[in-house]
This record gives structure tokens, C-alpha cells and sequence, in this order.
């Protein structure tokens, strides 16, 4: 009797270890399951990392272009500003030369007709 209660222990041993093997083999696979799932979800936030990433260095390219444009073109006002300048005070410098010279050759041609008027009139008074 003693065997036939041991084999029924075994009979109930084996049906319970089966039943663990069946649950641990039901958890393992969950387990493997849950594993990818993480590991999609994963993938998914690793994607939208990389893509916002992609579209700040975008954002930041863009605006790094549209400073320099603005830059460039503020450069070029101020150049053109300064050119517009430097022209009317070229022109105005030329100007003033022009009087100078002008007056300076009236001055010269007036002290010759002085000087020669001087000249005659000594001539006359003298001889």
C-alpha cells in the first residue's frame, strides 16, 4: 500500500510540477512578449527623438540662414548709406576747390593788373 501511495504522490507531483512548467512557461512567454512591446515602444520614442532632433537642427539651420541674410542685408544698407555720404561729401570737397581755385586765379590775374597798372603809373609819374 505504501507504493500505491507513493506512486499516487508521484501521479500528483508530476500533475503539479506539469501545471508550474505550464505557468512558468505562460509567464516566460508574457515576459517575452512585455520585452517587445518595451522594446518597440522603444524604438518608437527613439524615432521621435531623432526626428525632433532633426527638425530643431532644421529650425535652428533656418534661423542661423535668416540672421545672416538679415545681416547681409543690413550690411549693405549701411554700405550704400556710407557710399551716399561719402559721395556728397566728395562733391561738396570738390566744390569748395573749385571756389578756391577760382578765387585764387582771380586774386592772381588781380594783383598782375595791380602790379602792372603800378608799374605804368610809376613809368609816367617818373619820366
Amino acid at each position: 500500500m505504501n507504493t500505491e501511495c507513493s506512486q499516487g504522490n508521484y501521479g500528483y507531483t508530476y500533475y503539479v510540477i506539469s501545471l508550474m512548467l505550464v505557468h512558468m512557461m505562460d509567464l516566460t512567454q508574457k515576459i517575452v512578449t512585455f520585452d517587445r512591446g518595451c522594446e518597440i515602444r522603444l524604438k518608437k520614442v527613439h524615432s521621435a527623438t531623432l526626428k525632433a532632433e532633426r527638425e530643431a537642427d532644421a529650425l535652428i539651420e533656418s534661423t542661423r540662414e535668416e540672421k545672416q541674410h538679415l545681416f547681409e542685408e543690413q550690411k549693405n544698407t549701411e554700405a550704400a548709406l556710407l557710399a551716399q555720404e561719402m559721395e556728397e561729401v566728395r562733391k561738396k570737397a570738390i566744390a569748395a576747390l573749385h571756389q578756391k581755385m577760382k578765387t585764387f586765379n582771380q586774386e592772381v590775374t588781380t594783383n598782375k593788373v595791380v602790379e602792372h597798372l603800378l608799374s605804368v603809373a610809376r613809368d609816367r609819374v617818373c619820366h
